[in-house]
């Protein structure tokens, strides 16, 4: 279950990127959206930028 953390979250937080996108209209879907797709890029960002290699020291 914790391994599934991220990539669901990443992946709901750009579900509801289209979601808000495609459901939201007016004036609001510009900074609705905008704050979504911050979300959701740092999001991804940190599921890719976390998985730097780690080294083991010598003993």
């Amino acid at each position: 279950m914790r391994a599934l953390t991220r990539p669901c979250l990443t992946f709901l937080l750009w579900l509801l990127c289209c979601l808000v996108f495609f459901g939201v209209d007016g004036g609001m879907r510009g900074r609705i959206v905008e704050t979504a797709v911050f979300a959701a890029t740092a999001a991804t960002l940190w599921w890719f930028g976390d998985r730097s290699s780690v080294k083991e020291r010598p003993i």
